[in-house]
């Protein structure tokens, strides 16, 4: 069992820690000019966040689906699944490339921006939302490669993917000046070769056969498709609204408040990907033990991840303690800032110990299938920190954001842990 979780998850690690990469890359070549700079990257991060991770959907319910087929060695629909999510995502992309100058202004609207701040967000923003087609394929194909037990593949693409974008980022902002503009480029470019390398990787392994191609549209797959992916959407949905919202708080606590927050979301971002290398392998194997019908082994492997990843935590939680003003110096010296920054490092300790199994009940669930339970899960936690917000009012502080925010990843964890254990008790119904 431990060689099955290495196998899926070191790669998984190694492959999401370079994720994030893309976003502290461009934080860090445009925080040398200033903090408004660095904050409007920020804020355009994050609109693309809320609007890609909403689509998450995408991956998690290929990987899910596509895991259980291959557990029950069902070939033909194991590579149907990968269809559907493809041709799901062409239309979906194509309907943000359409609806993009309404996305921005709402976007614009929603957020605390400066004067400052607006013309920096709205370039990045028109170059970054042609990217959409390339980011919604790769949620597909990674999706698939990972329901059929295969690590490696998306360990090439991701790192492909991000030593691109750091290769012209690099170029486009210190040889060519073009700063925001240049950091947004970057990534189009990585996304779409990224995009297709994931084609010529997928092509090995999949091979439906035209007779089974009829079955694609077959209407009972379809509904179980379209109903876990709704779910899914309005799991995330919840997920990026709260996200997002922190941020718009943040943002309104004053500049050097907003860029410590920028510097949270990059350590939230790293860990929260380095943690679901482990909750990716959980979602390939859960699915897997569940198209096996071994409930043996589905018991292990979540108990085996989850005593790993909480020792692993505990590390990284007394690393982030000692050396968080030295790490996130790198990003903006003002004094200031690191001032800010330094009395809040105990704060930063926490976020791996209280955000690492709520990460792993996700890859449980996804593993599953059980999307309806994520959902109101993951609504029960935002409703307690939206309730956090209105409880604090005019008094919310740096330090008070932070605890809702923790308390919104606790409360998501307790809220999957009642429903794995006592509501639907899934263990009991695979034996």
């Amino acid at each position: 069992m431990n060689k099955e979780i290495y196998r899926l998850a070191l790669p998984s690690i190694l492959s999401n820690i370079t994720i994030p990469l893309l976003s502290s890359v461009d934080i860090f070549l445009v925080s040398q000019d200033s903090l408004v700079a660095m904050g409007a990257v920020g804020l355009g991060a994050t609109i693309f966040n809320f609007i890609y991770w909403n689509f998450g959907f995408l991956r998690m319910g290929t990987t899910g689906l596509t895991a259980q087929s291959y557990g029950a060695k069902d070939k033909p629909e194991v590579d149907q699944h990968l269809l559907r999510s493809v041709m799901m995502g062409v239309v979906i992309s194509l309907g943000i490339l359409i609806f993009s100058p309404l996305i921005k202004e709402l976007a614009f609207s929603l957020m605390k921006l400066n004067q400052q701040q607006i013309p920096l967000v709205e370039v990045y923003f028109d170059i970054r939302i042609m990217a959409a087609p390339a980011t919604l394929g790769l949620y597909c194909t990674l999706g698939w490669l990972f329901g059929v037990q295969n690590a490696m593949y998306p360990l090439i693409i991701t790192v492909a993917t991000n030593l691109i974008n750091i290769f012209f980022g690099y170029i486009f902002v210190k040889y060519y000046s073009l700063g925001i503009e240049g950091v947004a480029w970057a990534t189009v470019i990585a996304q779409y070769v990224g995009f297709l390398l994931s084609l010529i990787f997928v092509r090995r392994l999949f091979d439906l056969r035209r007779d089974s191609l009829n079955k694609i549209f077959l209407f009972s797959k379809v509904l179980k498709v379209f109903k876990l992916n709704r779910d899914l959407f309005f799991r995330t949905f919840f997920l990026t609204l709260t996200m997002s919202y922190f941020t718009m708080l943040s943002s309104g606590l004053g500049v050097e408040a907003l860029a410590v927050n920028v510097v949270f979301l990059q350590v939230v971002s790293w860990l929260s990907f380095l943690i679901d290398g482990y909750a990716y392998a959980l979602e390939s194997l859960v699915g897997r033990f569940v198209g096996e019908k071994s409930h043996k082994e589905f018991f292990l492997v979540i108990l085996k991840v989850f005593i790993q990843t909480g020792t692993l935590c505990l590390g990284l939680g007394f690393l982030l303690y000692f050396y968080t003003p030295f790490i996130f110096s790198f990003f903006n010296a003002d004094t200031s800032f690191l001032k800010v920054l330094n009395s809040q490092r105990f704060m930063f300790a926490l976020i791996p110990l209280v955000s690492f199994s709520s990460y792993l009940w996700d890859g449980v669930f996804v593993g599953l299938t059980a999307s309806f339970d994520m959902m109101k899960s993951m609504v029960f936690a935002a409703a307690v920190f939206f309730l956090g917000v209105k409880f604090f009012g005019d008094e919310l502080t740096l330090t008070n954001l932070w605890i809702l925010y923790f308390s919104f990843l606790l409360m998501r964890s307790f809220a999957q842990t009642y429903y794995f254990f006592i509501k639907k008790n899934y263990l009991s119904s695979l034996k």
